[in-house]
């Protein structure tokens, strides 16, 4: 990949900009749409301003740019970081999470790699196993969710449906700087450098159609921060020879939290 910066002039020249999405003007998801979920929420604001000129007229100058973003974002990654919608098949499971009620509809069947069977009335069912299912979140709401829609004729494991969203955070500071110096008319020195520094919040990490896992009550918080300088010297030394030095330095610096519920 190369990438070619934009360097100032002898003149002056600069840019402002804003860069707007929320919930008016985006479509529904798609599954959130199928399971009968509302529009999930997105506020993105991206904005900054950028500005070239002359130190020196003819020997020095310079070009900056700074971005900043602002997002609250429930539909999908690429907006620009995160995904906070997740989409999840179960068992038709109700509010009477009991080991006699879940005997009922688990009765006689095994685990996916076999073990046990499930006794019709529920008392061999493992403890662990029956309080995650009656485990409840703060708001009211049981962690392992009763199913948003129920198809029969769907297979056991996959007879109940649902859709989640729940608005994420992102937000990032970026800053680019470089300044152009002739040293003579063989000799030029060039630098630039670019700092980050971004941080999210994902109430859960998923994807479009995720089968297991990724409901809500696991928040991810990451942090990130990145750094790039390069210096160049060009420098002619006849008509068919130039010497062109460059070096380069990055660095990344990156922290992630994940928080479970129990």
């Amino acid at each position: 990949m190369s990438v070619i910066t934009k360097s100032g002039s002898d003149a002056y020249h600069g840019t402002i900009f804003e860069f707007l999405r929320n919930d008016s003007l985006n479509a529904n998801d798609y599954f959130l749409k199928e399971a009968g979920q509302r529009r999930p929420a997105l506020k993105q604001n991206q904005f900054g301003f950028t500005l070239g000129g002359p130190i020196q007229e003819h020997k020095l100058l310079f070009f900056a740019s700074y971005q900043g973003t602002r997002q609250v974002n429930g539909i999908a990654a690429g907006q620009p970081r995160v995904a906070c919608t997740a989409s999840l098949y179960e068992p038709a499971l109700s509010n009477d999470r009991s080991a006699q009620t879940l005997g009922q509809l688990f009765g006689g069947m095994r685990g996916a790699l076999g073990g046990v069977a499930v006794k019709p009335d529920g008392s061999n069912i493992n403890p662990v196993a029956l309080a995650l299912l009656n485990f409840k979140q703060p708001d009211g709401s049981f962690l392992i969710a009763n199913p948003q829609k129920v198809d029969p004729a769907q297979p056991f494991a996959r007879s109940g449906f649902s859709a989640f969203t729940q608005p994420c955070g992102f937000s990032e500071d970026q800053g680019f700087a470089s300044g152009d110096y002739a040293i003579s008319q063989r000799s030029r020195l060039t630098a630039h450098l670019l700092l980050a520094d971004d941080g999210q919040s994902v109430t859960f990490p998923g994807g479009p159609l995720v089968t297991t896992g990724n409901i809500p009550g696991f928040v991810s918080d990451g942090n990130s921060q990145f750094a790039v300088l390069s210096l160049a010297h060009s420098y002619v030394v006849s008509n068919s020879l130039l010497n062109d030095a460059k070096f380069g330095w990055v660095r990344t610096s990156t922290t992630m939290a994940a928080e479970a519920p129990f």
